[in-house]
């Protein structure tokens, strides 16, 4: 019957899955395990512990490989032959993710010493540590210390550990406590903190550790991408990821158009990621890359992001960003948004820029603020809003629109007020808007947006906006405005001219309002602009004694003095321009034509 049970209790011997298992009687710790680290700063005595010996302060470490992790148990014999301290303390890491344990790896390690005189469990994260069990102050409290430890984890993360004095007969638990902060390891070891009076004053002895690796049941996630240099992008990842099947699309935006990626490797720890592209990353340009198919070392996919997009701004510059688009009163199934449009010829990034109005004591209020990565085009839009995804599939928007999402802590008022763009405290541009500039046609103002005609006309004129196009659902958030109108160049051959000579001032979005385009002979020239109706009647007065600039232009939306609009017809328009000083006169009468659709 005793071999039998002998034969067994082999069997479960034998079946442990054992990680390590070291006692130092072969008087060598660099051979069966192989021990790395400061090797100088240890030797095995002649009672066959591993001893520190340094000559100086220092801290020095000795790791060995190690995966077990789930339903593990780590033992150690420590002797400190001296009272321990904040600066003389020796650490037995259980489980660290690398060999160099002097550079605070993620991983748990147990605390022998230190000011308490204790034995704790810690947990370090992002070179953070972090005590999560407290163990019995003054045990250590001696001129030569010796104590057994004993940790276990089990496959959940319930940590318990324990510890037992040489006075003690049994082993003592020291805490309990659930932790998964690091799931995995790859190495375990011995860590010491000496000054120059207690370099050989620290002995290891029977260490032991069995357990399974850890169950990589964790995705890994896309936590960065930059740009190094001026034909490679580097990614990061948040673990080692397998490439065998990877693939990546690398689009520049500013053209819509793929980059070749002519390269891929690799960092030896597997977590960084370097493209190699065929063209240069243009300094004004966004590019968004797309990765498929990435994988952790046990195979799980990537959770998260997929799709980045990156860039080198430019300086944001008052002058840069103009108020282009604005939804006050948004429909029920919509959201309120502002737009604004980026005239610069830089890419700019709006992080931190804050839409907002004023108190009644004339500071700000706290306002809608651009999250990460608020990337704007040059030339191009970029709206804000609280809901991206209602407001997209509101106004059926193209895949290209430029929406950004935020806490949309302030809403818009639906009569009017004044909103300011500020970068920190300096205003980028303003906007004193009103419900009343919405084209007379629209007579529930309820989920219709003002856009503006041309983002280079002046903010503070009502005739610089107009009601967007029902054929956008009445706005056209983060894309070109419904109500987009080039403003062309002046022709040599003309003073006064018109564009179109037939517009339809219906709000469909096309040819919505006429330009009234003039080119004077020279400066000091003012003008009066009238519209009237075939029998002679002043339907409408665009200018009175308006001064002009040498190029401009006036806009008719079709509406008449009496506010309403335009009947379908023939008008006259009569352009009375005079120089006072030289007394020149330009007269001109034009038809324009009010059509319907």
């Amino acid at each position: 019957m005793r071999k039998k049970l002998l034969f067994f209790f082999l069997l479960v011997i034998v079946r442990m899955p054992a990680q390590v298992q070291e006692d130092f009687s072969d008087g060598d710790f660099l051979v069966n395990p192989s021990w790395s680290g400061t090797i100088d700063n240890f030797i095995v005595n002649p009672e066959f512990q591993l001893q520190s010996n340094m000559e100086d302060a220092s801290t020095s470490y000795l790791s060995t490989p190690s995966e077990a992790f789930d339903d593990a148990k780590w033992e150690i014999y420590v002797r400190i032959a001296y009272n321990p301290s904040s600066s003389n303390y020796a650490l037995f890491y259980l489980a660290a993710v690398q060999p160099d344990l002097s550079l605070m790896p993620d991983g748990y390690y147990v605390q022998i010493g230190n000011t308490a005189d204790e034995v704790s469990l810690y947990v370090q994260k992002n070179g953070k540590k972090e005590k999560i069990i407290d163990g019995r102050d003054k045990i250590l409290d001696t001129s030569d210390n010796r104590v057994h430890v004993k940790v276990t984890r089990s496959a959940s993360g319930d940590w318990e550990l324990f510890s037992r004095l040489d006075s003690e007969l049994e082993y003592v638990q020291e805490g309990a406590v659930a932790n998964n902060q690091v799931r995995m390891s790859k190495y375990t070891g011995v860590l010491v903190k000496n000054t120059k009076t207690t370099g050989k004053d620290y002995y290891f002895d029977d260490i032991r550790v069995t357990g399974e690796p850890a169950k990589d049941t964790e995705a890994p996630q896309w936590s960065a991408l930059s740009i190094v240099g001026s034909y490679r992008l580097q990614l990061a990842f948040t673990e080692p990821v397998e490439l065998d099947n990877a693939l990546f699309s690398l689009i520049y935006l500013n053209e819509r158009r793929a980059v070749e990626i002519t390269g891929i490797s690799q960092s030896e720890t597997g977590e960084t990621v370097w493209l190699d592209v065929a063209e240069e990353l243009l300094p004004s340009g966004l590019y968004e890359l797309t990765v498929h198919n990435i994988t952790d070392l046990a195979g799980n996919p990537l959770e998260g992001d997929v799709t980045k997009r990156i860039g080198q701004p430019g300086e944001i510059e008052a002058g840069n960003l103009v108020f282009n688009e604005i939804m006050f009163n948004p429909a029920d199934n919509g959201a309120e948004y502002v737009e604004l449009f980026n005239v610069s010829d830089k890419l700019l990034d709006l992080q931190n820029l804050v839409i907002t109005t004023r108190k009644s004591d004339g500071s700000f209020n706290t306002g809608n603020v651009f999250p990460e990565n608020s990337f704007v085009l040059p030339y191009s839009e970029i709206a804000l809003c609280g809901e991206p995804v209602v407001l997209a599939e509101c106004h059926a928007c193209p895949a290209e629109a430029n929406i950004m999402g935020t806490a949309w802590r302030q809403t818009l008022n639906n009569d009017g007020t004044t909103l300011y763009l500020l970068a920190d405290t300096l205003v980028l541009d303003s906007i004193t808007y009103s419900s009343k500039w919405h084209h007379v046609l629209i007579k529930n103002k309820k989920g219709v947006a003002l856009e503006k005609i041309n983002p280079a006309l002046p903010a503070w004129d009502p005739t610089s906006w107009h009601s967007a196009s029902s054929e956008t659902n009445f706005g056209t958030p983060g894309y070109r405005n419904s109500q987009y109108r080039s403003l062309g160049q002046a022709e040599e051959t003309k003073r006064i001219w018109l564009e179109p000579e037939a517009f339809t001032p219906d709000g469909d979005g096309f040819e919505d309002v006429c330009f009234i385009r003039y080119a004077m002979p020279g400066n000091g020239f003012t003008a009066n602009v009238d519209i009237y109706t075939p029998t002679g009647l002043l339907l409408r007065t665009i200018g009175h004694n308006q001064l002009l600039s040498a190029e401009g232009f006036f806009i008719w939306d079709g509406s008449t003095k009496n506010g309403t609009n335009a009947n379908v017809g023939v008008y006259v328009l009569v352009f009375d321009a005079v120089n006072a000083e030289t007394g020149e006169v330009i007269r001109e009468k034009l038809p324009v034509v009010v059509g319907a659709r």
